[in-house]
C-alpha cells in the first residue's frame, strides 16, 4: 500500500491537510477507527480508461451519475491491466464504490489528483 500525503497544491507546490493526515496516521500508525460512515453522494471520480474503451466509459458514467457521483473523464495511452476503484486513504470511499459496483478496491497513492476517487476500465471492461 502505498499513500500520498493528504493536500492540494498550492504555493508552488504541495500543501499538506493537517487534519487529514492527522486521520490518516489515526488510522494507519495507532489503530484507531474512523468511525464515520462513507458517503459517496457528491464525490468527484475520476474515470480512467485507454484507447477503444469510450462505449464502456458511457455505462461507467452512467452508473456513477446513478450512485450520487460526480464524474471527471481521464484518458490515459494504455487501457489499464484491470478494473478498479482507488482511493488515497483511508479506504472507506473506495470500499464503498468497489461494493455498489462489484470491483476491487484498494487504498493507494496512484489515485488521480484532485479526486475523491478513481474508477480504472481494466481490459476486462465494466461489470453490469
Amino acid at each position: 500500500m502505498s499513500l500520498l500525503l493528504p493536500g492540494r497544491f498550492a504555493g508552488g507546490g504541495w500543501a499538506v491537510d493537517q487534519e487529514a493526515l492527522g486521520r490518516l496516521i489515526a488510522l494507519y500508525f495507532q489503530g484507531k477507527t474512523l468511525g464515520e460512515e462513507a458517503s459517496l453522494e457528491g464525490r468527484l471520480v475520476a474515470l480512467v480508461y485507454g484507447p477503444g474503451q469510450e462505449a464502456l466509459v458511457e455505462g461507467a458514467k452512467e452508473r456513477l451519475h446513478a450512485l450520487g457521483l460526480r464524474v471527471l473523464l481521464h484518458p490515459v495511452d494504455l487501457v489499464p491491466e484491470r478494473t478498479e476503484v482507488l482511493e488515497n486513504g483511508p479506504g472507506a470511499l473506495a470500499g464503498a464504490l468497489g461494493r455498489a459496483l462489484g470491483v476491487p478496491y484498494r487504498v493507494s497513492g496512484e489515485a488521480v489528483l484532485g479526486a475523491d476517487l478513481t474508477l480504472r476500465l481494466g481490459r476486462e471492461g465494466f461489470p453490469r
